[in-house]
């Protein structure tokens, strides 16, 4: 591979396998899909998205709006981006919870500080895939391949290629937390470590992962979208391992 245009090419083909037509469960189904149905759904995410704490409730916010404008031009173009919005009001819905109950909780903010860390590390992992393959769609040697416009409906959707395991590592954290006698403490601290182990074999199977993290390591500056989600991974470990 001596040319950019080729690693992009070779990015590209993970991309589209890799995310393939998306299978968001709450994501309206293809066939009928119209302005109509979208509109409904873009509602929905407008009235979750007004409950939540402000910095974050204006973003979302903004770009429910921003998407209004783009479901009728090409419907089935706009459910990708707005089903990548849904995953991220429904991020931000744990997280506002999780932060309502270290707020009840006073001191005890231990684990619950490391579950707002992973929580970061996953979020920063998803953002930094994203500026990649926002760096592919500008690339015009790609804009000449056949596959291009299948890298542009599926875009908003690769950063789903990474894990996600329905945050129940973050929920075992809280519950460690709270454990208070020598026996709940050690089953929170098992389920916590079952659950890590869990999602780092999830994450060291995502071939298409480390395909796009070669890339990102070569041609766009050394991006470790992958090695900071590895490394808060080994970090929450030394942690649990410390637990008595």
């Amino acid at each position: 591979m001596d040319t950019q245009a080729e690693w992009v090419h070779r990015v590209l083909g993970v991309a589209v396998a890799g995310v393939g037509s998306g299978s968001g469960s709450d994501a309206p189904a293809e066939d009928g899909l119209d302005a109509a149905t979208l509109g409904e759904w873009l509602d929905e995410l407008n009235a979750q998205a007004a409950v939540l704490p402000a910095p974050v409730r204006a973003d979302l916010l903004a770009r429910v709006k921003q998407q209004r404008t783009s479901v009728s031009a090409d419907p089935h173009k706009a459910a990708a981006a707005i089903e990548a919005l849904a995953d991220d009001v429904a991020v931000a819905a744990r997280a506002a919870r999780v932060a309502d109950a270290a707020k009840a909780a006073g001191d005890r903010v231990t684990y619950r500080r490391l579950q707002r860390q992973w929580q970061d590390a996953q979020d920063q992992a998803r953002n930094e895939l994203d500026a990649i393959v926002s760096s592919l769609l500008a690339d015009p040697d790609l804009k000449q391949d056949a596959r291009y416009p299948r890298l542009q409906s599926v875009a908003a959707t690769v950063t789903s290629l990474i894990p996600d395991d329905g945050g129940l590592l973050g929920q075992e954290l809280l519950e460690l937390d709270e454990a208070t006698d020598p026996a709940e403490n050690r089953a929170a601290r098992d389920r916590a470590i079952k659950a890590l182990k869990d999602y780092s074999g999830k994450l060291a199977q995502q071939s298409d992962l480390q395909e796009l993290q070669a890339v990102a390591e070569e041609e766009f500056g050394g991006v470790a979208f992958l090695g900071h989600l590895q490394q808060s991974l080994a970090a929450l470990g030394a942690q649990l391992e410390k637990r008595a």
